[in-house]
């Protein structure tokens, strides 16, 4: 019931929790694996503006991400880092990350709508909406690294990411 009332914004994939399925059985373990046979529930996506996880009730709740790195602050002033529409801007992070699956919280201003891809050093690229305005977008990236990786659409006429934190995520609204 929780996952048919919560279909308006895709979830992030994650695992569920060890107790249904161990790590071990990656992917089978993933969220969007185990619950395919179900006709209501959300979609499953590497982006999405509302972060959200399934709870080890099986309840879809309100998430956060439990910060392990942020980027540095960005050299524009009130912007932080300006990206040039269809050029790489590499983002440095405050420390290195283990190459593994984590979930990447943009805070940005974007003067036009359109995508940003990102990516995490050798990682896949994952791509999410930006809308026009102030925004905030969760990206499921698996990846290593000091530095995120972004490119926006050339759509994207301007787009100012004034912070960049990389975790895991957590159940509960952030602090």
């Amino acid at each position: 019931a929780s996952l048919a009332a919560h279909r308006a914004f895709p979830l992030l994939d994650q695992p569920v929790p060890a107790r249904v399925l161990w790590g071990l059985a990656y992917p089978n373990n993933l969220a969007s694996r185990v619950l395919a046979p179900l006709p209501d529930r959300p979609p499953f996506a590497a982006s999405t503006t509302k972060l959200q996880l399934i709870d080890d009730s099986g309840k879809v709740v309100v998430a956060h991400v439990a910060i392990s790195r942020t980027s540095v602050p960005g050299p524009a002033a009130q912007c932080g880092y300006h990206l040039d529409p269809s050029a790489e801007t590499a983002i440095p992070l405050d420390g290195p990350l283990i190459r593994w699956g984590w979930t990447v919280r943009l805070s940005y201003l974007g003067a036009s709508n359109g995508t940003v891809t990102a990516w995490l050093g050798s990682g896949t690229p994952a791509s999410g909406p930006v809308v026009r305005g102030p925004g905030e977008l969760f990206l499921r990236l698996v990846g290593d690294g000091q530095e995120l990786h972004l490119r926006t659409s050339a759509g994207v006429t301007s787009f100012c990411l004034g912070s960049a934190q990389v975790g895991l995520v957590q159940a509960g609204p952030a602090y």
